[in-house]
């Protein structure tokens, strides 16, 4: 079958193409193939039994522009800064497969995988928080050149979570491991990040020297809760374990304190 032009659930979609099979207790949508939105093509399959549905979808080139005027996206949109907006606006490819129940408040769980490419990705307004804790700690205010997004992620109807993202450009790295809660915006993250690949230097010399400092550009860890219009972060430095915050140094004396049998430490 083959449909010009529709929308589904408010997405506007052109040169609609698939197979639809029917059955007394299931239906399905089989080979799924179209345009959504601003040119990006999109390919999935879709099937119901008894009420229990699962799915899978792939997106490639989807424009986040269009994706944030959606109804679903209107409240995490006005969230955004307006000095930060641009920061949001990327391509995006969306790997995408779940399955759920019809009869529970839609309930859905499944994951994927996603990649966003923004040469200003750096300037996204979770970020600045951070750097403000980076001159306030270290009175030093590093260089954050950030272009890239990939990550696996699992997600349900309240909650997209992942282990492993990472977010790279031209002199950083992150590694991202949390969670954000779709139904209140909560957020909850922890960031390990490193500064200027010394293997990307083109002089030996300057690898050599690159690599003594190594260990101190890949020591610095930050954490993220608060919602996703008011992140709160908290620094950890700590590439020789000699500058360490000082809740962690009390809690390393007394807990040495306890061990020798003193009762308090001050």
């Amino acid at each position: 079958m083959a449909i010009p032009q529709t929308s589904l659930y408010h997405f506007p979609l052109q040169d609609l193409k698939f197979c639809y099979h029917w059955k007394p207790e299931s239906f399905s949508f089989e080979s799924v193939q179209g345009i959504v939105g601003n040119n990006a093509p999109f390919k999935g399959r879709y099937t119901c039994l008894q009420k229990q549905f699962d799915f899978e979808l792939k997106a490639d080139h989807l424009q986040t522009e269009f994706l944030l005027q959606h109804p679903l996206l209107r409240n995490w949109n006005n969230a955004i800064p307006e000095k930060n907006r641009s920061a949001y606006m990327g391509t995006l490819d969306l790997t995408l497969e779940g399955n759920g129940d019809l009869e529970k408040e839609l309930q859905v769980s499944g994951k994927g995988w996603v990649r966003f490419d923004n040469p200003q990705l750096s300037q996204i307004h979770l970020l600045g928080p951070l750097q403000h804790l980076f001159s306030k700690r270290f009175k030093w205010k590093p260089t954050i050149e950030l272009d890239c997004l990939i990550s696996d992620f699992t997600f349900t109807e309240k909650q997209i979570s992942t282990q492993n993202a990472v977010l790279s450009g031209p002199s950083t790295r992150a590694n991202v491991s949390g969670e954000l809660h779709l139904d209140t915006s909560e957020l909850n993250a922890k960031v390990h990040f490193s500064f200027l690949d010394y293997q990307q230097l083109k002089l030996p010399i300057m690898k050599q020297l690159f690599q003594l400092f190594q260990p101190i550009s890949k020591g610095f860890a930050a954490s993220v809760q608060g919602t996703f219009e008011n992140p709160q972060w908290t620094l950890t430095f700590n590439p020789f374990r000699f500058v360490l915050p000082q809740k962690t140094v009390h809690e390393k004396r007394k807990k040495l304190a306890l061990q020798k049998g003193i009762k308090s430490v001050h």
